[in-house]
């Protein structure tokens, strides 16, 4: 029994550290963006809003908000367009190779950050080569088109997996007896 509470204790202590060592620089950080000087330096002259306000006058700040926010909305709704019919069709029709499609669909998420963004870079490469190739000047890599493209990559897994979670869960009856009273597809 002591050896049990010391083994709670000590698995207490590491997740408290583990917790520790993500938040100490967080909250670090959101300290030093109120201090009044430029440079950091210890201790803080004082505390200021002004670098907060002085960034919702920058130009480039929210050029860059905006593009992100439009960016994220059109991979969303793009993967929704192309996720939920996915989802559907694994979970309803169940083909025999629905496994792999699944495998396939999900694989963005078990991919490593840093291979996935390797991977989509190398593939925009190639697919600019091939737009040239075919006499069309235009650029893949470092537009709209590609971030949006490699957003959409990474928004199908998770709108599969969370589409295909509801949809498991959903009684078939229901929308039978829907059928049954009129309703259509």
């Amino acid at each position: 029994m002591l050896h049990r509470s010391w083994l709670r204790l000590a698995l207490d202590a590491a997740a408290l550290a583990s917790l520790a060592f993500i938040l100490v620089p967080l909250v670090f950080v959101t300290w030093l963006a109120f201090f009044k000087q430029e440079i950091p330096s210890f201790p803080p002259e004082g505390y200021t809003l002004h670098w907060f306000s002085s960034m919702l006058t920058q130009k480039a700040i929210i050029d860059g908000f905006v593009t992100s926010v439009e960016i994220g909305l059109v991979a969303t709704l793009i993967g929704l367009a192309l996720g939920v019919p996915a989802a559907l069709g694994l979970v309803r029709y169940v083909p025999w190779w629905s496994g792999a499609a699944s495998t396939l669909l999900l694989m963005p998420l078990v991919v490593p950050a840093i291979v996935l963004g390797t991977a989509i870079y190398v593939a925009e490469v190639e697919a600019e080569i091939l737009v040239y190739g075919f006499g069309i000047e235009t650029p893949v890599i470092g537009t709209i088109g590609g971030l949006i493209a490699a957003h959409t990559l990474i928004v199908i897994p998770w709108v599969v997996r969370l589409v295909t979670a509801s949809l498991v869960g959903f009684d078939r009856s229901i929308e039978e007896a829907a059928q049954n009273l009129g309703a259509t597809p």
